[in-house]
């Protein structure tokens, strides 16, 4: 969320002295269009639709204190930001029209139309100033015919517009719930409390009272998909207020409906593609680790089918020695010490064990025959 700024810190007000209040004569000799209006200024530019529920935000809560005291001579407020946070920089400065209100208790400051405003002056000891409307610049007269002489139908425009903006819609809404997957929960927690204040684009234009304007339902939905850009990118990629400031001043500035939706669509591209980013890195390394994972199953699924044939052996050659019972004992001790060698992790030394004992136990241990000694008969044997 976009911090408000206290026009005075509650330290300051109990020695600052009473304010000196101008004439409604004074504040009414600026241009004959302006408006007074009471000033509530924010930390960083802030757009048509925002919300913003009360809080323990010092700065609301001191402008509340200052707006009850006023409240009598109140009858339209701006919500500005004036660059770098200084009075003397207010003349210029665009803001949105706010309405405060209670709801359920609670005072509700929010934007409800997409008025802007450019101060012209300002009294900071009244904290009123004098604010003319920011208009959007004609679509009649921008798109009145194309390069080749045909007439071109600005409803027609806006229509193809906002049909890119809801595919845009769609896409980053598809995007970032792969994102929200992903990010830590700190992350996760700072987004769901700066997306509960801001107010979904409908795109449905039978959802609109039959008298609006296609102009204004086109640049309430750039709007708030502006909002959504802005709050979400600084939520997730970047909480640098100063970067993100120009961009919004820019974007808030911009008087062609058309050229101000292209600064969106730009906006959510490079979005776009620094989520697809993100997500292919997190997937690439999930895979290494997949990789890995399976690589060490493997060695540890080979380890075990090692183990399990030296357990095996050591139990095969060690039925076969107890079942040997003529094997002298000299000779057993040894065939003994061999087979218990089997549990050793050398590969190499349990190979010459299984092969030694292979061959031990090939030799008829438990065959006896009676010596027979006739050198005669032997001999005729052997030739």
């Amino acid at each position: 969320m976009i911090d408000a700024e206290p026009v005075a810190p509650a330290e300051e007000l109990a020695t600052k002295p009473a304010r000196k209040r101008r004439t409604k004569k004074q504040m009414s000799q600026a241009s004959g269009d302006a408006e007074k209006m009471y000033v509530l200024k924010f930390n960083s530019p802030i757009l048509p639709y925002a919300k913003f529920p009360l809080t323990h935000n010092k700065y609301i809560q001191e402008f509340i204190k200052m707006y009850e005291e006023d409240k009598s001579d109140i009858e339209n407020v701006i919500g500005v930001h004036f660059p770098q946070n200084k009075n003397d920089k207010a003349v210029g400065a665009v803001g949105i029209e706010i309405k405060i209100s209670k709801k359920h208790n609670m005072t509700m400051i929010e934007s409800n139309t997409s008025k802007r405003f450019k101060i012209e002056e300002y009294d900071s000891g009244t904290n009123f100033c004098q604010a003319v409307p920011y208009l959007d610049a004609s679509l009649q007269e921008q798109f009145k015919t194309s390069a080749s002489g045909i007439e071109l139908n600005p409803k027609d425009l806006l229509a193809s517009e906002l049909f890119e903006l809801k595919n845009l819609w769609f896409i980053y809404n598809k995007k970032i719930n792969q994102l929200l997957m992903i990010l830590p929960q700190e992350v996760l927690n700072r987004y769901d409390m700066v997306v509960k204040s801001l107010q979904v684009p409908l795109f449905d234009i039978t959802k609109y009272p039959t008298d609006t304007q296609y102009v204004d339902m086109f640049n309430e939905c750039t709007f708030k998909m502006g909002q959504f850009y802005f709050a979400v990118f600084q939520a997730i990629f970047s909480k640098d207020n100063e970067s993100m400031r120009p961009m919004i001043a820019s974007f808030l500035s911009t008087q062609d409906p058309l050229h101000r939706s292209r600064k969106l669509i730009n906006l959510y591209e490079e979005m776009h593609e620094i989520i697809d980013k993100k997500l292919y890195y997190v997937q690439k390394t999930a895979e290494e680790f997949k990789e890995r994972s399976k690589t060490s199953l493997l060695e540890h699924a080979y380890q075990r089918v090692l183990q399990d044939n030296k357990k095996n052996d050591k139990e095969k050659f060690q039925e076969k020695l107890d079942a040997v019972k003529n094997m002298p004992e000299s000779v057993r001790k040894v065939v003994q010490e061999e087979v218990n060698g089997l549990e050793n992790k050398n590969e190499s030394e349990s190979s010459r064990k299984v092969q030694f004992l292979t061959q031990v136990f090939r030799l008829p241990w438990d065959q006896r025959i009676d010596p027979f000694w006739d050198v005669k008969y032997s001999k005729d044997i052997l030739n």
